[in-house]
């Protein structure tokens, strides 16, 4: 019996162990973060060990599954919700509502990192901030149920502008837009995802919509845009 248990034989023992580990980290991350989130885990790990039992050896599974929590639980370091000092590179500007990753808060006395993105509402919903830019803040740490994870509600901030070694094309596309009035127009900010130019009453409404996702540039959006036009301009000069 110990024999069938060791011993499995897959192309892929790699893929079956890497998806052990993960699922063991998302465990206790579920555990944490939210109540009773553990239960959809624990259906999701049992279908995938008796799905992969034929390929690989449940007992190597468990094992892998075990590493996997206790890695999470040795690495996974959340601060507490509450009033904090945050100070961050801005990712996504805007107005009323940014998003800043790369940061540190001052918790207890003590700054301690905090590299996830923290979605940041200003207290003043007219301002307006840019990536790029470093932003300090203080104000109350929520956790989110979606991305970012975390949420801070100023009270107060500020924002100077950061220091870049090298140019990124964004300053180009940015000069364009200007150029011909575009910048502040729904159809540049979904096909750029920049959005700090849309007002604050104007991304809320979007966002109630539920069709914020449209602003997630990705190699899908890109790609769309490209066929769009290439089909557009072959059909107007090639007939």
């Amino acid at each position: 019996m110990l024999d069938g248990l060791l011993k499995r034989k897959t192309a892929f023992p790699f893929f079956y162990c890497l998806l052990a580990v993960l699922l063991g980290e998302l465990l206790v991350f579920a555990l944490i973060w939210k109540e009773n989130g553990w239960l959809p885990v624990v259906f999701l790990a049992t279908s995938v060990l008796l799905f992969s039992s034929k390929q690989i050896s449940p007992l190597t599974w468990l094992v892998f599954f075990v590493i996997g929590c206790f890695a999470q639980i040795v690495t996974l370091r959340l601060p507490d919700t509450g009033e904090v000092e945050y100070v961050g590179y801005i990712c996504k500007g805007g107005s009323g509502s940014i998003e800043a990753s790369m940061g540190k808060i001052l918790v207890g006395g003590e700054w301690t990192k905090l590299h996830p993105a923290v979605n940041i509402r200003l207290s003043d919903r007219d301002a307006t901030a840019f990536p790029g830019q470093i932003i300090w803040t203080t104000g109350t740490l929520e956790r989110q149920e979606s991305y970012p994870l975390f949420k801070i509600v100023s009270s107060v901030e500020g924002c100077i502008d950061g220091v870049e070694i090298i140019s990124f094309p964004g300053k180009f596309v940015d000069g364009l837009l200007s150029k011909y009035r575009l910048e502040d127009t729904v159809a540049a900010a979904v096909f750029t995802g920049n959005r700090r130019y849309i007002d604050y009453e104007t991304r809320r409404r979007i966002s109630d919509l539920g069709v914020a996702h449209l602003f997630a540039v990705s190699g899908l959006h890109i790609g769309f845009m490209y066929l769009l036009v290439h089909s557009t301009l072959s059909f107007l000069l090639l007939g």
